[in-house]
């Protein structure tokens, strides 16, 4: 009768040998006698099949002669060895993470005190200094520029900026304008937003007074010095009074030349030609006005159209200060 046995050095499954028999072990090369221990093993299949063997570790490749190397057969080792390697290695692992936090706990890095930072000063941008004034007695002899204005130390005009009369402060604006030369005239008026009453009121959003003068003086002599002057300053013959608010007059020179004739100053007030084209049934009703008195080839004409921000009109009525008297 054959029987099985398991090797008593490697514990590898033997061939099946004779009760009693020598017996040699394929895998660890030893020899011992076969005897049988049981009755299950003497006699196969007695008791079911074998339960599966367990190694306590790979056993070697199972190489056939003459014939390729086959991969590597391991037998099943045992499953309850392997969960308890598992459970090991995560228990190390926690004990592991609980040991680094309660280090770090006791090894924890006291709070950085707080460090004020230092108050950087606010450098305040630097106030353009105001552009002194210019003396009246000094306009005639500085070049001015149409590039910019200046600031002009003028005398007090008539009334207050808040209902600036434009027509009562004519011979006013001619002072500025003989100052310049003493032969400049005048040769047209520009004033935005206009009331109907005449007025304006100086500094408001997007208005303008312009008093413009031209001097035949100053034509003549600048026809001489740009015959001798390799530089010459600007020879513009054109002055711009800009009257900009109380105490806020400035002047400035134009490049377009006057062509026109010079105006008298105007008989009439800005009330009465309000009035004259209201009766006329020629001026559209506006919240404001842009008025220009200036020559034309009949003499001198005032010329109304819509003011600043006011909506445009179909017409820009003309009437002639001669309407009250020349």
């Amino acid at each position: 009768m054959l029987i099985h046995e398991r090797c008593s050095n490697c514990g590898a499954q033997l061939a099946p040998s004779r009760p009693s028999g020598m017996v040699h072990c394929d895998f660890c090369d030893a020899n011992f006698r076969q005897r049988a221990t049981s009755m299950g093993a003497a006699v196969p299949g007695a008791f079911g099949s074998p339960p599966p063997p367990t190694y306590p570790y790979a056993p070697p490749p199972i190489v056939t002669p003459f014939m390729p190397v086959a991969a590597a057969s391991y037998r099943p080792q045992n499953v309850g060895i392997q969960f308890a390697v598992v459970g090991a290695v995560l228990a190390m692992s926690m004990v592991g993470g609980l040991a680094s936090i309660l280090m770090s706990r006791s090894h924890s890095v006291p709070p950085r005190p707080a460090v004020a930072r230092p108050v950087v000063p606010q450098v305040a941008e630097p106030v353009p200094t105001p552009k002194p004034k210019l003396a009246m007695d000094s306009l005639h002899d500085t070049d001015l520029s149409w590039m910019q204005e200046t600031p002009l130390d003028a005398p007090a005009f008539s009334g207050t900026a808040s209902d600036f009369d434009v027509v009562e402060n004519v011979p006013w604006a001619i002072d500025i304008g003989k100052a310049w030369w003493p032969d400049a005239q005048l040769h047209a008026i520009d004033v935005d937003p206009l009331f109907r009453d005449g007025t304006m009121e100086l500094g408001s959003p997007g208005g303008s007074l312009n008093y413009t003068f031209a001097s035949k003086n100053c034509v003549t002599a600048a026809k001489k010095r740009a015959e001798t002057t390799t530089n010459p300053p600007q020879n513009s013959c054109t002055l711009v009074v800009h009257v900009l608010g109380e105490n806020n007059v400035s002047v400035s020179l134009s490049l377009i030349a006057s062509s026109g004739r010079a105006i008298p100053t105007p008989k009439c007030s800005l009330k009465q030609v309000f009035a004259h084209l209201d009766q006329k049934k020629k001026l559209p009703t506006r919240p404001t006005y842009r008025a220009r008195l200036q020559a034309d080839v009949f003499g001198h004409t005032w010329r109304i159209s819509a003011g600043h921000g006011s909506g445009a009109m179909d017409e820009s009525p003309e009437l002639s200060p001669s309407f009250c008297g020349k």
